[in-house]
């Protein structure tokens, strides 16, 4: 889309048409899709999408390696006696 915009166009005009010819959209309806999809709108749209998935994506990482790292980690226990290496007489 915003490497190849001519071909993104292509493929835009090829869908409207398509949609258009079976009566589906009026012309009218097709051309306002096909400005809103070759627009500058769109493409804003897209990467805040894909920022947003990729803020997702880093922060779910976070919480699962916070998890990881908190299960593998050596719990302190109180001080209790009877769980107390006992002491060996020589």
């Amino acid at each position: 889309m915003a490497r190849r915009p001519e071909q993104w166009a292509r493929w835009v005009e090829r869908e409207n048409n398509f949609w258009r010819d079976r009566g589906w959209i009026s012309p009218a309806t097709a051309e306002k899709m096909k400005r809103w999809e070759t627009g500058a709108a769109l493409k804003l749209f897209a990467a805040g999408t894909a920022i947003i998935g990729a803020v997702g994506l880093a922060l779910t990482l976070a919480v699962l390696l916070q998890a990881a790292s908190i299960e593998h980690q050596k719990i302190r226990m109180p001080y209790n006696p009877a769980l107390q290496p006992k002491k060996v007489r020589h």
